[in-house]
């Protein structure tokens, strides 16, 4: 059994990240507020969050921590074979899961209406229901982080990083020109798809359209990092990750990494940690560690604010008995 590495102090984390320490209530307002500047601006979309309830964690999707904990391959450094490897395995869970009882899944969304069920429509499906995928969970709304960041907090009291929880927030518009949106590099396949065939009209371009059409993982895998998100989807309804109402409710996007074994600070370095040969010039991650001991204030201001359980995670057979209840108290009232 692998173990996943975890940070042992903060001081030792705040190497990776653009740190900052909520020790106190006076502290967690003010971030309270810098937080809901940033959801107040007319660019709300460029600014993104996630809650994690322990702060000594990376930040590994949940493939990563799977592929390390069950240690199915022994990575002892980058090459060629590992990643293939890594990537076979993802596949292949997609295809099990295109397949499963006869193609269930692609047929109910077909019938809905999606001319192609795609493989990134097919990760989102896996990962909103707990499989481990190579997607990692965001939120555009800082509020939603913070009820993640402490949904299943525990507190040993401690005298370091077992203290805290985190906030993460990445500014995407700092890093627009390589923390990209999948939709658009769709779009450029699919306008370079169409050139090549004005080129070439009678060639057999069937394959190339299925593999473009379904956007399959093995187009996927070769970005090393990308954001998917509906909210800006550029229209292209085709992607599709609103595969349940939790994603809609949590304003939720993912982020893709493609690498077996480094989390994503290790890919968000910081500009001036750059070095030649590396693929990213990317900002570091924001981080907020906040004492644990602020938790009861936190679940205080998300009750205020109507960020609970069940505006999160809405229930089918709950909304359809409300709808139901709603009405029948207003007959009996008449």
């Amino acid at each position: 059994m692998g173990v996943l590495e975890t940070y042992s102090s903060l001081e030792e984390k705040s190497l990776m990240f653009e740190h900052k320490v909520i020790e106190n209530r006076t502290d967690l307002e003010n971030l309270i507020n810098d937080l809901n500047n940033y959801n107040n601006k007319e660019n709300n979309l460029e600014h993104i969050f996630r809650g994690v309830s322990e702060a000594k964690y990376k930040l590994y999707n949940s493939f990563q921590r799977a592929w390390i904990i069950n240690e199915i391959f022994k990575i002892k450094s980058f090459n060629i074979t590992e990643f293939k490897i890594y990537h076979q395995y993802i596949n292949k869970m997609i295809d099990n899961l295109r397949k499963f009882d006869n193609n269930l899944l692609e047929n109910y969304y077909k019938l809905l209406g999606s001319e192609f069920v795609t493989d990134i429509g097919l990760l989102s499906f896996l990962q909103h229901y707990g499989s481990p995928t190579p997607l990692i969970d965001w939120t555009y709304n800082f509020k939603k982080a913070l009820f993640f960041s402490i949904r299943n907090l525990q507190h040993n009291e401690s005298n370091d990083i077992d203290n805290y929880f985190s906030i993460y927030y990445i500014d995407k518009s700092k890093n627009k020109t390589e923390l990209i949106n999948y939709a658009e590099i769709y779009k450029n396949s699919q306008e370079q798809l169409a050139n090549i065939k004005k080129i070439f009209p009678h060639a057999d371009s069937q394959e190339v359209d299925d593999n473009t059409n379904y956007v399959r993982y093995n187009s996927l895998k070769g970005h090393s990092l990308f954001y998917i998100s509906d909210f800006e989807n550029i229209d292209l309804n085709k992607i599709m990750i609103n595969t349940n109402l939790n994603i809609i409710s949590q304003e939720g996007l993912f982020l893709f990494n493609n690498n077996p074994i480094l989390p994503l600070e290790n890919i968000f370095k910081g500009i001036e940690n750059v070095e030649d040969g590396d693929t990213f010039h990317l900002h570091k991650i924001v981080c907020y560690d906040i004492h644990k001991n602020l938790s009861s204030e936190l679940k205080r201001y998300l009750k205020k604010e109507e960020v609970i359980k069940s505006r999160l995670f809405p229930q089918e057979e709950n909304i359809a008995n409300n709808v139901y209840q709603s009405i029948f108290t207003n007959i009996t009232k008449i």
